[in-house]
């Protein structure tokens, strides 16, 4: 893994130079990221964030495979970040204005939806209307919808805070079934 960090890390350095990417993330804030990170951390520029569509589409081309992960594939929940984004619905989320933190093992991450928009960040956020609280293997599940969020709700693999209404809409934003 770190010899495909080093590699990683020499690959984006010619993009850095190019202005697509920059680093460290502001010099002023001292991020600090959870093991097994501990590495340089990019940020997109502007230019670079302009990318963020085409990786967007892939990432939604690539979901309609609906590969279910092996044994041993690597897989980690605050990816899901990113993921969010593909599987967002702005017509469901018009006229929502809705934060939710999701508690995944022992990462955490969020979702904001305003109004048909969203941002989706690493660690918590402030004043969450939601919080949902799982193992990563039951969020696995529900995200590759092969159980849905009440179904581990009602089993006891999923913990929420909030409203049941906030919930559903939850679901509902990110195309899963209820």
């Amino acid at each position: 893994m770190v010899g495909s960090s080093i590699r990683i890390g020499e690959r984006l350095e010619p993009h850095v130079q190019g202005h697509i990417g920059s680093y460290p993330v502001r010099r002023t804030l001292c991020v600090w990221l959870p093991p097994p990170a501990g590495s340089t951390v990019y940020e997109l520029t502007e230019k670079g964030r302009g990318l963020e569509s085409v990786i967007i589409e892939l990432g939604k081309w690539g979901s309609l495979s609906q590969a279910l992960p092996r044994t041993g594939d690597n897989f980690r929940p605050g990816w899901s970040v990113l993921a969010m984004r593909f599987a967002f619905k702005p017509d469901v989320a018009a006229g929502l204005s809705e934060r939710y933190e999701f508690r995944i093992g022992d990462e955490t991450f969020h979702a904001t939806v305003e109004d048909g928009e969203i941002t989706t960040g690493q660690g918590p956020v402030d004043g969450p209307d939601l919080v949902i609280t799982a193992d990563p293997d039951t969020y696995s599940a529900i995200a590759m919808q092969r159980v849905t969020l009440m179904e581990a709700i009602d089993a006891g693999n999923v913990q929420y805070q909030g409203d049941r209404v906030i919930l559903r809409h939850c679901s509902e934003v990110f195309g899963l079934p209820v």
